[in-house]
């Protein structure tokens, strides 16, 4: 115990083995040493000493949350520390510029690794943060915005309903990150939030995510909404996502089918997530899945600026294998294209739609009626080959 405490009886020693520090007593709570408690108690006292090394590394959340797990060590004292004696105002929210939202830049900084550890304190026992909330309320008002705003958007719920900085774009990030869904009254909070959002380069996975499934929840596709998902830099992950929960187990947003029914009317990046998810579903046999979007698409009205792109209809990598059932959904995905005038035959596409009248040959199926199809979108010399080949 003694050598450990010695890492850190100056400041000097401390800045010298900061890492070995930090190891050290991460293995003595994991592994539950003697005088464990102890160690942990002397090195509060030392950080009470250098309170600009409270929450740095290696003192980063993972550190103070098996601190706080630490069954030897009271409680009470650590929250005198954490509560009391660090000074949340100097605890810095310093990123980098970017054109775009990184919250990986956040998770690197002083003041979110702080709120991280509230976090755990309020998981293990709500009654803590409670106490301690109108003291750190009163400190947090006198910060920057951007920490205010931080802070309300991780504690949403402890925060007055009438402060409007919890519904900003920057709490917003932040409510995602730490709170799982929102409730009809919560989305209306934040609409504005949102559809600033729509408006911007968006690249976490998880604000998409949340986005997505809030608006089909909770708005119709009548709305400005409309217009901003369509021209949305990231609606082509919008429209992905929106597929994953039209299918979702525990049930299907309120409104997705509307939007689904809207999109592919009149967005052609839409028409083109339809059919790649068509074709991923006739791959996977999930037959339910195929049947619905191909009558979704089928019954649409025409996207008249929409044609057939490559990468919608990459075919060959199943048609070569698959059942008879999966042909016949595929031919009449191809005739679908053809009749609403979605379809155009680059010599890629020629190999694919080749293969398939191969395979129709091979499994002795009719090819006239797609052949026909065919017809006004195929060279002539490659309609004449197909038709002498598989016309008969």
């Amino acid at each position: 115990m003694s050598v450990i405490i010695g890492l850190f009886e100056n400041i000097r020693m401390y800045k010298s083995f900061d890492y070995a520090i930090g190891n050290l007593i991460n293995f003595g709570l994991e592994n539950n040493l003697p005088k464990i408690d102890e160690i942990i108690m002397k090195y509060i006292e030392f950080l009470e000493r250098h309170l600009e090394l409270a929450i740095t590394y290696p003192n980063d959340f993972s550190l103070w949350e098996k601190i706080l797990e630490c069954k030897n060590v009271e409680n009470e004292k650590i929250y005198q520390f954490l509560f009391k004696k660090v000074e949340i105002n100097k605890l810095n929210l310093l990123v980098p510029k970017k054109d775009y939202f990184d919250m990986q830049d956040y998770m690197q900084t002083e003041f979110l690794n702080y709120c991280y550890v509230l976090t755990i304190i309020n998981e293990s026992d709500k009654t803590v943060l409670s106490n301690y909330m109108p003291q750190l309320l009163k400190e947090i008002n006198k910060a920057d915005i951007n920490k205010r705003q931080v802070f309300k958007g991780i504690f949403f719920n402890s925060i007055s309903s009438k402060d409007d900085e919890k519904y900003s774009k920057l709490s917003l990030y932040f409510f995602i990150k730490f709170h799982n869904g929102i409730n009809e009254e919560i989305y209306c909070l934040y609409k504005k939030s949102i559809e600033s959002l729509l408006k911007e380069t968006v690249n976490d996975l998880n604000v998409i995510n949340f986005i997505t499934a809030t608006i089909l929840r909770y708005e119709q596709p009548t709305t400005s909404v409309f217009t901003l998902i369509t021209h949305s830099s990231f609606r082509s992950q919008i429209y992905r996502l929106t597929f994953d929960l039209y299918w979702e187990s525990d049930g299907r947003p309120k409104y997705a089918t509307q939007w689904v029914n809207q999109l592919i009317l009149e967005d052609k990046i839409f028409i083109s997530q339809s059919i790649r998810t068509i074709v991923k579903y006739i791959r996977d046999e999930e037959v339910d899945k195929t049947n619905s979007l191909i009558n979704i698409l089928k019954s649409s009205n025409i996207e008249p600026h929409y044609k057939l792109r490559e990468e919608d209809f990459i075919i060959m990598t199943f048609v070569k294998e698959c059942s008879r059932e999966q042909l016949k959904k595929t031919v009449e995905l191809i005739r679908i294209l053809c009749e609403k005038g979605y379809m155009h035959v680059t010599k890629l596409i020629e190999t694919e739609i080749e293969i398939t009248l191969n395979k129709l040959q091979e499994y002795n199926l009719e090819t006239k009626s797609l052949l026909e199809s065919l017809k006004p979108y195929t060279r002539v010399r490659i309609f004449n080959e197909w038709n002498r080949k598989y016309g008969c």
